[in-house]
Order: structure tokens, then C-alpha cells, then sequence
């Protein structure tokens, strides 16, 4: 095989032509060759390389009589003969400028849940966002139900058709009833990056809780090629991935095979304007019927989080959720001086304790307890 063509075959691959100066003619160069002109002058060769790996490699080689050492780091190659007094090639990319996202063109909108069926009884008498911290006001009587979740954003797109909200590029939708922390500015940036119609936090989960959450499977650079709501028996098995490629060990991945929505999204302000007003005006919900439709026709992507993230929305998941945070070393910890929570106060009588054993237990502000054991527990004044 000429060299040349094991110089080009052990590249890095590569996507966007520069026009060349002096073109040369390659001695019978194969199918991957045609598709590029390279160029010399003075001495170096020059065309645009771009490539998804990161780690850098280097080998030897000899080419013209000469031999020559190929560096390459993921993002260009450079080759440079080990004589100094020799003209040398150099293979590079200009540098890559990343558009930085502004977080004022980022508009945010948080769901506070549904009819609050899920959360029976501490829903009896307070809507599902305020069972967490039971510190919002009354909304104003007398509106509308919403439908869904696409419906809930429906009813305010005029707020982004407001001319003073023009600047809006990307909107991100949350959910009210999870537990997780996340830099939302890495996920619009990915977002971004990617060029993405849309894009979804996903996050691997096991048998246990796949049929909970919306499944989805991905092609090799990231894209969503099917999502499934909620599956069910062999639906749900169809659903079942390697993990492995999203950076799990295999045991890991054998315990968590499904890769799961979070209900955490961006969209393009003018996709999801399209999507929600022209394109299904009459679809309520985001998993169930918005983001099938969308995967077949827009550019979706994964986003992939590797932290902790729990989905409280069930009263099993939010006593559990609750009881973890009583371990030594919980996965999730409130007190964390980087991120703090700003909230309301709540004006209540210290907590009294009276000849009591506890281990491993949360004990709200305005308890009192007397002759008592308590082991991996929560107590608290709703």
C-alpha cells in the first residue's frame, strides 16, 4: 500500500475542505483521497480536519525519503520532519471558536405537576409544588385547567411572542417534582454545540423504574432515533440499550440497560413555537405525543447526566428520597456553600427532644419528642 495511503487511512476523521494554494497530483489515491484537495507551499500541506476524539496519538513515518512524525490531538495532525533543514507538512484545523450562550437569551419554565394524584394524600389539601416546601401562595381563582405539559406552555407563548422577549433564543423546560443539581448553562451549551432543534437530560435507570419515564435510544453521535412513553411489557424490552456506550462499566450497564428522559428539555424558541402553535395545536403533553413527533422530523439530542437525580414525584419515591438524605453520606446534600437555596422563612418553635433515641434521622423545626427510638427516619411539620 503507498504510504500516503496509510498516512491518510490512520488519520483522524476528518469533515471540512480548505481550498488549496498549489494543488499536487497523489499517486492512485483511494475513494476517502478524492473527496479532498491538499495543498503546498513553502513547505507545508494544509486542509481543515475536525474530529469527535480527544485523546492524542503520535507515530512515525517516512514519506518522500524523508521521516516524519504525526502528532495528532483529536481536534488537527501535524506532521513534521525530523530534519530541521527540511521542508515539513503540517496538517492542521483553524482554531474552533465555541458560541458562547448568553443566559439572557435563555427563558426558563418549571411545571409544578399534574392533578397531584400521585402525591394522595399530602395533595389533599396542597397542590403538588407546595408539598416540598409548602411556601407558595394561592394562584389567582378562576383559570383554566391545563391540559398537559405542552399545553401548560401553550397558554403562555404569547410571553415569547412579546416583542420585548424577542431576544429569546432557547427555552428551557423543567420539571417541579425532581431532586437533582445541575449546571443548566453546560446543558444549553451542549444544546448549542450541537446545533439541536431540541434537546432532552436523559439518565440510565433499571428494570425497576424504566416503565416510569420515557425511553429513548440513540444513534453513534447522540441523536435521539426513538422515544417511547412509558413502555410496557415487550415495548419496554424493545427499549433496552447498551449502556455502555454512555460510559458505564459493563456491570453497570447490565444493572441499568434503558436510558430514560428526565423531562428536562431545551428547545429553539422558534421550534417549540411551531411545534406547539402550526405543527400540533392540539397535543397536550410533551412525552406522550410532542417529543415522538419531534424525533422524526427535528434535530433531537441527548443530553447525558451522570448525577444524582431522583424523580419525587410518587409518595414511594419521595419517602425514600427523604430517608436517603439520613445517611452518613448521602448521594444528594443540601448544604452545599456553591449552590445554596434561597427560600422564604418559616417561623416555627424549636424542636424539643425529651429522653429519646435517634440514629440516623431528620427532625424538623416545631417537633417535640418525647420517650421515643427513631432509626433512618424523617420527621417534619407540614
Amino acid at each position: 500500500m503507498p504510504l500516503i495511503h496509510r498516512f491518510l487511512r490512520n488519520l483522524p476523521r476528518f469533515s471540512l475542505l480548505f481550498a488549496p494554494f498549489h494543488s499536487i497530483p497523489l499517486p492512485s489515491p483511494p475513494p476517502i483521497a478524492s473527496l479532498f484537495s491538499f495543498s503546498v507551499s513553502y513547505g507545508f500541506l494544509l486542509f481543515v480536519l475536525q474530529t469527535q476524539f480527544p485523546s492524542v496519538s503520535e507515530s512515525e513515518w517516512i514519506l518522500w525519503g524523508e521521516t516524519l512524525k504525526l502528532t495528532s490531538n483529536g481536534a488537527a495532525s501535524v506532521v513534521t520532519t525530523l530534519n530541521i533543514t527540511k521542508e515539513a507538512a503540517s496538517i492542521q484545523a483553524p482554531p474552533f471558536h465555541t458560541v458562547k450562550v448568553n443566559p439572557k437569551n435563555v427563558a426558563s419554565i418549571i411545571l409544578g405537576g399534574g392533578a397531584g394524584t400521585h402525591l394522595f394524600p399530602l395533595t389533599r389539601r396542597l397542590a403538588t409544588p407546595a408539598v416540598l416546601a409548602a411556601t407558595q401562595t394561592p394562584g389567582k381563582s378562576g383559570m383554566y385547567w391545563f391540559q398537559g405539559t405542552a399545553d401548560a406552555v401553550r397558554q403562555f407563548i404569547w410571553v415569547f411572542e412579546d416583542a420585548k422577549n424577542r431576544n429569546v433564543e432557547n427555552i428551557l423546560i423543567l420539571a417541579g417534582d425532581h431532586m437533582y443539581r445541575m449546571d443548566y448553562m453546560d446543558f444549553v451549551q451542549n444544546h448549542v454545540d450541537r446545533n439541536a432543534d431540541i434537546s432532552i437530560s436523559c439518565a440510565p435507570v433499571d428494570d425497576s423504574r424504566a416503565s416510569d419515564y420515557g425511553l429513548v435510544k440513540l444513534d453513534s453521535r447522540g441523536r435521539i432515533i426513538q422515544f417511547s412513553e412509558k413502555p410496557k411489557g415487550a415495548h419496554l424490552n424493545a427499549m433496552r440499550v447498551d449502556t455502555t456506550s454512555l460510559g458505564l462499566s459493563r456491570e453497570e450497564a447490565l444493572k441499568s440497560p434503558y436510558i430514560a428522559s428526565m423531562g428536562v428539555y431545551v428547545f429553539k424558541t422558534d421550534v417549540l413555537l411551531n411545534l406547539l402553535k402550526w405543527r400540533y395545536p392540539t397535543s397536550n403533553d410533551f412525552g406522550s405525543e410532542i417529543i415522538p413527533a419531534a424525533v422524526k422530523e427535528h434535530n433531537v439530542q441527548a443530553f447525558v447526566f451522570r448525577d444524582y437525580w431522583e424523580d419525587i414525584g410518587t409518595i414511594r419515591t419521595f419517602y425514600e428520597a427523604n430517608l436517603a438524605l439520613t445517611e452518613e453520606f448521602p448521594k444528594f446534600e443540601f448544604y452545599d456553600p456553591k449552590t445554596p437555596f434561597y427560600t422564604s422563612p418559616r417561623f416555627l418553635p424549636p424542636t424539643k427532644i425529651d429522653k429519646c433515641q435517634i440514629v440516623d434521622a431528620i427532625i424538623s423545626h416545631g417537633c417535640f419528642l418525647r420517650e421515643c427510638s427513631l432509626t433512618r427516619d424523617c420527621k417534619s411539620l407540614v
